[in-house]
């Protein structure tokens, strides 16, 4: 029945997801609805759905219970810690090549003054640090919601799965890659990477599996700990939200396969030792029992 389940998971997941893609890149499906794609971030959470409806699973297990107790350290972490991460790859970026750097912000006046922006009167200085403010204390939280989509299947559906036969950090990098194929084909749309490149869409498909695999440890990393789906929402979240900051002091708004968003491999380098650091934590743990995996869900559902 495991295999069934995860099965129809994945099918669901990643097949609708790429045949909404590929229909839109090849125009069988009109351009207007290119933002489908995006949609398409829910399909992991209506897979999972689907899949307990016709596998009668139920709804135990949903791995949305919030765990707080005695992981309060581990909620600032995804809360907090993304961000953190993502401005060191910009200073790397930016220390690697001083000379991109803006701190007047033209990226962001450029796009005000697309917007409809007086900027003779609009202090950019107050607009950047009220803008990262915001995506570091109140946007991730927002986020989160919509993270849900994707994190209540690879986090807390394939995950905890693949933990009963496994050890927790080959489970975590399975669940990753699950991730980053989902992921693939909004790259393919020109997401994330653009479509000007040379080799399009091949190497950005590529950077956004690789991508999704280093974050993907991350976000497993805080769902093996707390036991819950939701601190990988929360720290997604987070991630969505700050993600652009670095691009906004960058005289051409940056390479995104080199930095200094975290996408790119100069800003993405803590998050390639964060990674590390989470591998290592769980390489140390012996693999749980698949008894004791069962009764400790049933404990905190």
């Amino acid at each position: 029945m495991m295999k069934k389940r995860l099965t129809i998971y994945l099918a669901l997941s990643l097949g609708l997801t790429w045949l909404t893609a590929l229909l839109l890149r090849l125009g069988i499906m009109p351009a207007e609805w290119e933002m489908l794609s995006m949609a398409a971030l829910f399909l992991p959470a209506v897979s999972v759905i689907v899949t307990r409806l016709a596998t009668k699973e139920g709804v135990r297990d949903l791995y949305l219970g919030p765990n707080f107790s005695d992981n309060f350290l581990f909620y600032l972490a995804a809360w907090f810690l993304p961000s953190v991460v993502i401005t060191l790859g910009a200073v790397l970026y930016f220390i690697v090549f001083p000379a991109r750097f803006d701190g007047e912000f033209s990226q962001m006046t450029a796009i005000m003054v697309e917007q409809g922006y007086d900027m003779s009167v609009t202090n950019i200085d107050a607009v950047f640090y009220s803008l990262a403010i915001n995506n570091v204390f109140i946007a991730p939280l927002i986020n989160a919601l919509l993270a849900l989509g994707e994190e209540l299947g690879w986090r807390g559906y394939l995950l905890p799965k693949l933990q009963e036969h496994m050890d927790s950090w080959k489970a975590v990098l399975l669940a990753a890659l699950g991730w980053g194929l989902c992921r693939m084909p909004v790259a393919m749309l020109g997401f994330s990477y653009g479509e000007g490149y040379p080799g399009f869409p091949f190497w950005g498909m590529l950077a956004q599996l690789l991508y999704c695999l280093v974050v993907g440890v991350f976000l497993g990393y805080l769902t093996v700990r707390v036991r819950s789906a939701l601190p990988a929402a929360l720290a997604s979240g987070a991630i969505t939200a700050f993600e652009p900051m670095g691009g906004y002091l960058s005289l051409d708004g940056g390479n995104p396969f080199l930095g200094p968003t975290s996408t790119g491999v100069l800003g993405g380098f803590f998050w390639i030792v964060t990674a590390g650091i989470c591998l290592w934590w769980m390489i140390r743990k012996p693999k749980p029992k698949k008894e004791e995996i069962r009764l400790l869900n049933v404990k905190l559902r």
